[in-house]
């Protein structure tokens, strides 16, 4: 949201000045945040849909069954009821993205590279593994969890419960080189603020 108002409002400045004041003080841009693990489509997703369902797909998207998505509720002209199928509308989006990105994605960071040197193929197998998952829970527990705000409406012993059980689904077969990928960028972002 943050962004999408920079960039529109400064894209429309360079034609319009006035246009671009009118946006800023009449357009929300509400932030928002989803969390759902969706691997990469495989040849074996798309030919078990046509087995399964008898459906021509060659894309489909395979996804885990949990899912959530944080809105900041600032609509000047009113919105649809997101809030009936499960959109939770905020005031403030941020809680829930540092408590995504500092346990789920920072998460994936951790078992991810450990994984890889254990020779893990699938995220589910290593977070089967006794001393990954500890290793995770312990870094969940006493590492992140300090650095996060209160995040109104979650349970944050029952959110790292249920990441734990997300990355041991085998239906999702996730893979650590997924993981592993573009730890260059993602290591900065997710765990370093963790660490300072």
């Amino acid at each position: 949201g943050v962004v999408t108002r920079e960039a529109v409002v400064e894209t429309a400045r360079l034609s319009d000045p006035a246009l671009a004041d009118w946006i800023a003080a009449h357009v929300s841009f509400p932030n928002a945040m989803v969390d759902r693990i969706t691997p990469r489509t495989t040849r074996a997703d798309v030919a078990e849909l046509r087995r399964a369902l008898g459906v021509e797909d060659a894309w489909p998207v395979v996804c885990e069954p949990f899912t959530q998505w944080v809105i900041e509720d600032d609509f000047p002209a009113g919105r649809p009821p997101w809030e009936e199928v499960g959109v939770q509308m905020v005031d403030d989006v941020v809680p829930y993205e540092l408590m995504k990105l500092r346990l789920l994605n920072a998460g994936h960071q951790a078992l991810g590279h450990f994984a890889r040197l254990l020779g893990y193929e699938y995220v589910h197998d290593a977070a089967a593994d006794p001393d990954v998952r500890e290793l995770l829970r312990r870094y969940m527990q006493e590492e992140a969890r300090p650095t996060l705000r209160p995040v109104p409406g979650i349970d944050l012993d029952d959110y790292i419960d249920t990441l734990l059980d997300r990355f041991s689904n085998p239906a999702i077969a996730d893979t650590v080189a997924r993981l592993c990928q573009d730890a260059s960028d993602r290591i900065p972002k997710w765990l370093v603020p963790v660490i300072v």
